[in-house]
């Protein structure tokens, strides 16, 4: 999951234009914008919050979103053996 992004841009706009595309897909729109920042934000529309999905596997460890036409993308990585 995304915390924040902090990236630089000569053209405010054209970033906007960018950014909205692919982080919207992800399901991030902007959320925010001031004369020089644009905020983007979590879409309340989810498959429960990144975590073990022991229903699949004990380290099966996903995060799930969805696109503006409601597929679902996964994240997935796998839970590190316990080291002794």
């Amino acid at each position: 999951m995304i915390d924040h992004l902090s990236i630089t841009t000569t053209d405010l706009d054209r970033a906007q234009t960018f950014y909205d595309a692919v982080l919207g897909t992800l399901g991030y729109p902007w959320v925010t914008r001031r004369e020089r920042a644009i905020g983007y934000g979590e879409r309340p529309r989810t498959d429960g919050p990144p975590g073990i999905r022991e229903n699949y596997s004990p380290d099966y460890y996903a995060a799930f979103v969805r696109d503006p036409d409601g597929n679902r993308l996964e994240a997935l990585t796998r839970r590190p053996e316990e080291q002794e």
